[in-house]
């Protein structure tokens, strides 16, 4: 049985004075009330009520036991306080997430959040290297790619779909290739991250091809991919939410898109938000995280067929 249940059962007894009037108070049967007293009392082992046809009164176990009212108040003042912590939009928020990401979409999130949420605190942390999101104190975390902790929740944020993309001067000048051998021929720009694999992949019904990017420019930073290949410097693989902006202005043409190889992403396919379990009711992670699937759930998809939100 629910002990603390029964002892607040208890206290309405004592306090009304009959079975009949909790019965009534509850809308349930005064044989329920009875049951459940019968099963406190058989529980401790005494018996708290004095039975007459006419009146109920307390034994000296059930005196005893009254006086617990000022612990289940503290109790309940304790539980509302944790509740708070939990519940309430206010106080710090500790957010990772990777640099190119939270610049170009982050940065411009959070003030609104902050705005709405005037209690609100959040720091944001912009790193490409990895965070452990438990062990250095993080509410939650922005990953490329399904982190591979079992101690993290994870949903699904938005698409790491990739794109061959150029500038229109560039694909003007050198012609616009439509097959992964053509490539070859054309200069492209390496995205390089040291440790991982510089060859480009793509997959059709056939299998995977790897192929070696050449040409005069490459990076270890995204930004300046992208804006050597604004300024014509040759061809670039990358994800939409990386190039969204660019290609829906025009600055950058998608290529190959009717090729049956379709590029495979590095890290994974989806970007995820993340957060340790203990967090799983905290209504300020949750809130921030709809919010954020809300506003970037369509920055991984194709410019021209990202899904309306809904």
């Amino acid at each position: 049985m629910d002990t603390i249940a029964a002892v607040r059962l208890f206290l309405e007894v004592a306090d009304q004075g009959s079975f009949s009037a909790v019965a009534r108070t509850r809308q349930v049967a005064i044989s329920s009330i009875t049951r459940l007293i019968n099963q406190l009392e058989q529980n401790l082992g005494a018996t708290l009520f004095i039975r007459s046809t006419r009146q109920l009164s307390l034994t000296e176990a059930g005196y005893r036991l009254l006086q617990s009212r000022v612990q289940l108040t503290q109790l309940d003042e304790t539980l509302k306080a944790i509740r708070g912590v939990t519940e309430d939009m206010s106080g710090r928020m500790r957010i990772t997430a990777p640099e190119n990401f939270g610049r170009r979409y982050l940065i411009d999130i959070i003030p609104a959040l902050l705005d709405e949420f005037q209690e609100l605190e959040i720091e944001l942390d912009l790193s490409d290297e990895y965070r452990d999101l438990v062990t250095q104190g993080f509410d939650m975390g922005i990953r490329v790619g399904e982190d591979r902790s079992l101690s993290l929740i994870q949903h699904r944020l938005t698409p790491n779909t990739h794109v061959l993309c150029a500038s229109p001067k560039y694909l003007s000048r050198y012609g616009v290739p439509e097959e992964i051998d053509e490539l070859k021929n054309h200069r492209c720009i390496r995205h390089e991250i040291l440790g991982l694999d510089k060859h480009w992949v793509f997959e059709d019904k056939a299998g995977v091809t790897h192929f070696l990017p050449q040409g005069a420019f490459s990076s270890n930073m995204s930004d300046a991919v992208i804006s050597a290949a604004i300024s014509n410097q040759g061809i670039i693989l990358m994800p939409y939410w990386l190039v969204g902006a660019e290609l829906a202005a025009g600055k950058l043409v998608p290529i190959m898109e009717t090729s049956s190889a379709k590029p495979l992403p590095k890290y994974g396919d989806w970007l995820f938000i993340a957060y340790p379990p203990h967090n799983r009711h905290s209504i300020k992670v949750q809130t921030v995280r709809q919010r954020l699937i809300a506003s970037l759930r369509d920055v991984g998809h194709p410019v021209d067929t990202a899904p309306e939100s809904r």
